[in-house]
């Protein structure tokens, strides 16, 4: 039914809208970190499967199958700020709020 259709895009974009608000709302009152870094932390124990503290190479190639192995190693040696061969959780956590917030 087309008028159900327009009614569900009209709130879907109502949502999104809420959504981005939401958002904002957050980076502007510095609470995007209280509320991401439980979710930083979680991804992060599942990228480190050896439970090393850390993600070396070799765990950040299978969370990007699909890029070149250049490509890969420009984004690890990027995430990995301080040139230490592993990706500490601070330093990924510092990656996914600058890719989440659209910042650096």
């Amino acid at each position: 039914n087309p008028a159900s259709l327009k009614s569900l895009a009209f709130h879907l974009a109502n949502l999104v809208g809420e959504y981005e608000l939401a958002f904002q709302h957050l980076i502007d009152s510095d609470r995007l970190d209280e509320v991401l870094t439980p979710m930083y932390r979680a991804t992060f124990r599942l990228a480190d499967q050896d439970d090393s503290g850390a993600i070396e190479l070799e765990e950040f190639r299978k969370l990007w199958t699909s890029t070149a192995d250049s490509d890969l190693a420009t984004a690890f040696a990027e995430v990995d700020a301080d040139g230490d061969g592993r990706i500490s959780v601070d330093e990924y956590a510092l990656a996914r709020r600058r890719l989440l917030a659209g910042a650096g």
